[in-house]
């Protein structure tokens, strides 16, 4: 069984030096279960493009229990374990918060994949969430 410790401060991937973060939830220890991982996408995102800053401000995340970056990171390094399910979505760690140290915006990391290959990247709080980019939950 692994075990994924999402208390520990969030180690990017040396080509997201820049980033700084401003929040990072702490979730404990979670023992690798790929049932207690779901996919959440709020009514406002599904019915229109939203901004993440929109949804921020909105808390419809807030009292959600999201996903840091270290589950994120810990799929990417496991990538045999991602379930089907994730498909073809953006996958976004609402759990860390990050400011994009050149620019001072806000970013969420998120994961997408590219000819079947997962691959980590950012989005900035002030571009749009639609559909296909749900929040990753942790129960």
């Amino acid at each position: 069984m692994y075990t994924i410790d999402l208390d520990t401060a969030p180690q990017f991937p040396k080509e997201f030096g820049y980033l700084k973060v401003v929040e990072h939830r702490k979730g404990g220890q979670f023992d690798w279960n790929p049932s207690r991982l779901s996919l959440f996408v709020p009514r406002e995102q599904e019915r229109e493009m939203i901004t993440g800053a929109q949804l921020d401000a909105r808390g419809v995340l807030k009292n959600r229990p999201v996903a840091n970056f270290n589950m994120l990171k810990y799929l990417l390094e496991h990538q045999d374990l991602v379930p089907a399910a994730f498909g073809d979505n953006n996958i976004f760690a609402w759990g860390t918060i990050c400011e994009d140290t050149r620019n001072g915006r806000l970013t969420v990391p998120f994961m997408f994949q590219e000819r079947g290959v997962w691959k980590p990247y950012i989005r900035w709080l002030v571009t749009h969430w639609g559909p296909s980019d749900p929040a990753l939950l942790v129960s």
